[in-house]
């Protein structure tokens, strides 16, 4: 196994720049969707599917803040650009934990919201779904510290 090229989907710097990503995200949902700041030059002209705020619109552009998509959507990319990054001493063995915690990860929040989704009902779940998408990387990290300590035995 030694001599191996281990394989890395991004080079080790997207490492750091996921930590920046990830971290602005965390700030930006804190102001944008806990605190319900709304800034005037994040309103845009966008299309969309299915929206029901005041009223039900579907097929047709809407007026909509940016601002939770853009937090959701950086802290994501940064914690996918963490996982996805690599480290020049990584052992060989660690691809295999990221992956088993990755695969463990998915279907643990796949089967949560399952779960949730039946005993959870009204704006209750839109609240469920948005805590599990944050709690991602936590069950991931806890998925992969058991997978290192599981090989290490």
């Amino acid at each position: 196994m030694a001599g191996k090229k281990v394989l890395n989907l991004l080079p080790f710097g997207f490492k750091f720049a996921g930590g920046v990503l990830l971290v602005l995200g965390l700030i930006a949902s804190y102001y944008f969707i806990y605190l319900s700041i709304k800034p005037e030059w994040l309103q845009f002209r966008i299309f969309t599917v299915y929206s029901k705020f005041l009223e039900k619109t579907t097929f047709d552009f809407i007026t909509n803040n940016q601002g939770d998509e853009i937090a959701i959507f950086s802290y994501l990319v940064g914690f996918v650009c963490i996982l996805l990054a690599g480290d020049p001493k990584q052992p060989e063995k660690d691809f295999l934990y990221k992956s088993k915690a990755a695969l463990y990860s998915f279907l643990f929040v796949v089967f949560s919201l399952l779960f949730f989704y039946f005993l959870v009902h009204g704006i209750a779940i839109v609240y469920t779904v948005a805590l599990v998408v944050y709690l991602i990387p936590v069950v991931y990290c806890i998925f992969y510290i058991i997978q290192r300590k599981r090989g290490k035995r």
